[in-house]
């Protein structure tokens, strides 16, 4: 009987040992997934972050375009106000803004 108490305790102590070793290795594992999860986080806002750029840049680009196409358009009005001005100068004079 003593034999089979000591070989219970023998057991008991090793399947100690193999729970804590196994509740290390999932310490371990839930670290590496924080560790993991803090990486993705930034890679999101660097995603979010390049959106933003593109959107602001292509804002840029859209307001200098529209202020090309209003200089062209005054451009193109004082021109043909002045071809009026030569079409019409044998009758007379046509104002321009």
């Amino acid at each position: 009987m003593n034999g089979l108490l000591s070989a219970a305790k023998q057991q008991l102590e090793h399947e100690l040992m193999v729970t804590k070793n196994l509740e290390e290795k999932i310490k371990v594992r839930d670290a590496e997934i924080l560790r993991l999860h803090d990486l993705y986080l930034p890679a999101q806002n660097l995603e979010k972050l390049n959106i933003k750029y593109t959107y602001e840049e292509s804002q840029k680009a859209i307001k200098k375009l529209e202020e090309q196409v209003n200089f062209l358009n005054r451009e193109n009005a004082k021109l043909s106000c002045e071809v009026n001005v030569f079409k019409e100068s044998e009758t007379g004079s046509i104002a321009c803004k």
